[in-house]
């Protein structure tokens, strides 16, 4: 993997790791900076990211003094404009997807339905208490973002659905 490739998918591992309770270990890891040196510059340049900004919504990250005097982006107030920006964006490309009637008909899209990092991000905000979310239950077509929104609230609370009582 490239330098550039790694600047791309850097974001979106960093929110996996936020998963399953390391938005801890992320803190840390941020706040050290005692990183391999490709590493270093791979982080500065993936800050720059919205995927990346959307991790100051954790209250882990946005209240560590250390991350923020790193990284000044990641705070709530960012990471809310981050989180909208690429909410924006794929409400954007399933629009512009609609409007491609014999492809959307037949459920062949030019282009991914779903977008990973955007969804992958929310459900590391649901599960980390960073955010809730509400969704109509009376409308019969959901908005992309609403979808996107109830993807990731029904993702981040499958596993407690499927423990053992």
């Amino acid at each position: 993997m490239g330098p550039q490739e790694l600047v791309d998918v850097l974001p979106t591992l960093l929110s996996i790791a936020t998963l399953n309770g390391g938005a801890e270990n992320l803190g840390s890891f941020l706040a050290e900076g005692k990183n391999d040196r490709r590493l270093e510059l791979a982080l500065v340049s993936a800050s720059t990211k919205p995927e990346f900004v959307v991790l100051g919504l954790l209250p882990i990250i946005s209240s560590n003094e250390p991350v923020r005097s790193r990284f000044r982006q990641l705070n709530r107030r960012d990471g809310s404009t981050a989180l909208r920006q690429l909410e924006l964006a794929y409400a954007t490309r399933i629009d512009l997807l609609r409007g491609d009637r014999f492809h959307w008909k037949t459920l062949r899209p030019r282009a991914e339905l779903i977008d990973w990092s955007l969804l992958i991000a929310l459900i590391a905000l649901v599960r980390n208490h960073a955010m809730k979310f509400r969704i109509s239950q009376t409308k019969r077509t959901l908005s992309p973002m609403e979808f996107t929104r109830s993807l990731a609230l029904e993702l981040a609370t499958l596993e407690e659905q499927l423990r053992p009582s």
